[in-house]
């Protein structure tokens, strides 16, 4: 696992990401996973707004407030994230570009992290995910290309790690 790097200024952004941003906030997983799936047309080549940094994970904050985090990730093959959830926030995710693994966890008897389930999803797909949700995106490392993904956050998340020792 890698630890997300700042991206660096890459091609200008589309018009129109506050106003999307705005759209979302407040929404229902349901709501979310509409406006998701029918993006915009101006965000459909928004992935080249990204350049994923070789050897990891690239973030891109597109707007933040209180209320919605709009952030575009890139992820090198073979990357990962560490499993985590967000409470207190409904979180969503388009695939742009590449194909996305996520693992599922759930906790043993011994309040142990296992996996649940491993799912890919492929370009256009969309995953809505409620605050309890432990997971981690990944892209498999026999990937011809990078992932890169568009989030919703509704709201901007706290972020809580789960590691072998604990969550952080």
């Amino acid at each position: 696992m890698t630890a997300p790097r700042a991206q660096l200024a890459t091609r200008p952004l589309p018009e129109g990401l506050e106003a999307f941003a705005a759209e979302a906030t407040g929404m229902n997983s349901g709501r979310l996973r509409s406006l998701l799936t029918n993006l915009p047309a101006a965000f459909r080549n928004i992935e080249r707004c990204l350049r994923p940094e070789e050897g990891g994970i690239t973030r891109r904050e597109l707007v933040r407030s209180p209320e919605v985090l709009l952030v575009l990730a890139g992820m090198e093959p073979g990357h990962s994230e560490a499993p985590h959830d967000h409470p207190g926030s409904l979180s969503a995710f388009r695939v742009l570009r590449g194909v996305a693994v996520v693992t599922r966890f759930g906790m043993d008897d011994r309040g142990s992290l296992v996996v649940a389930s491993l799912d890919t999803y492929l370009p256009g797909s969309v995953l809505v995910q409620d605050e309890t949700e432990v997971r981690s995106l990944g892209n498999d490392r026999s990937a011809a290309e990078a992932l890169v993904t568009l989030h919703v956050y509704l709201p901007a998340p706290a972020i809580r790690i789960y590691t072998e020792g604990g969550v952080t």
